[in-house]
């Protein structure tokens, strides 16, 4: 019996011990890589979703060229505001992580301009 008691106790000890590390260290980067694909789901739903809607409008090619126009525009926003970031991150720590020499898959860009039919 006292084998057993000792035996649970250590198991608990060892199971907080493992529960608080996985919560320091561990769930920090899982929860960003959730995080991330959550956000770029609900980026591609709303990008279907607003051409989608936009293509019910029965648009003219005028119309067509103004929006691919706008969407050019959008993702060289987001090509600025990624490469502010990155030169922010490079003077403060100054050295860019490795994470950044493949981050170009990681941003969100407006892949519907393919889809939209002239």
């Amino acid at each position: 019996m006292k084998k057993q008691s000792t035996f649970i106790r250590f198991t608990s000890t060892i199971q907080e011990t493992i529960e608080i590390h996985v919560q320091t260290y561990g769930i920090k980067s899982l929860e960003m890589k959730r995080d991330l694909k959550l956000a770029l789901i609900n980026y591609d739903y709303d990008s279907e979703m607003l051409q989608r809607e936009y293509f019910q409008e029965q648009p003219n090619n005028y119309q067509i060229g103004v929006a691919k126009c706008l969407s050019t525009a959008k993702v060289e926003v987001e090509k600025s505001k990624r490469t502010l970031f990155e030169l922010k991150y490079r003077v403060f720590y100054n050295k860019p992580p490795d994470s950044f020499d493949s981050s170009g898959t990681l941003m969100p860009t407006l892949n519907h301009d393919a889809n939209i039919k002239s």
